[in-house]
């Protein structure tokens, strides 16, 4: 978790590696999410919080984020604006491999039958 300044606005950012054990309280904590790891268990759906997602980087590249530039003065955080490297627009036949990824397909990563607890 940490916290950046904007135009004078805090923002504060959290960056999970492996899911939280309260996944929800993380939307109206945070401006920025960004989850590291599949299957994604936040769902911002009624907060500000932007959430970047492991499938949403598989399937659409890599991500800038960038604050759009805020004309009103005032205590709410700035807003967020999330731009991948491959527009889904724009899809060429080579990014087709993509769908295939664990984490595209929202999967965690492989363990095999052996290694499993369940059987």
């Amino acid at each position: 978790s940490a916290t950046i300044v904007s135009d004078g606005k805090p923002l504060h950012v959290a960056i999970h590696s492996e899911p939280p054990e309260s996944p929800n309280t993380a939307c109206g904590e945070h401006g920025l999410i960004i989850e590291a790891y599949a299957p994604s268990v936040i769902k911002c759906r009624s907060s500000h919080a932007v959430v970047v997602t492991a499938q949403a980087l598989a399937l659409n590249g890599s991500a800038t984020i960038h604050t759009e530039p805020d004309t009103k003065a005032g205590p709410d955080p700035p807003r967020l604006i999330v731009r991948h490297a491959i527009s889904s627009k724009a899809l060429r036949p080579w990014h087709a491999h993509r769908v295939w990824s664990r984490s595209a397909r929202d999967l965690g990563p492989y363990v095999p039958r052996w290694k499993r607890e369940d059987g």
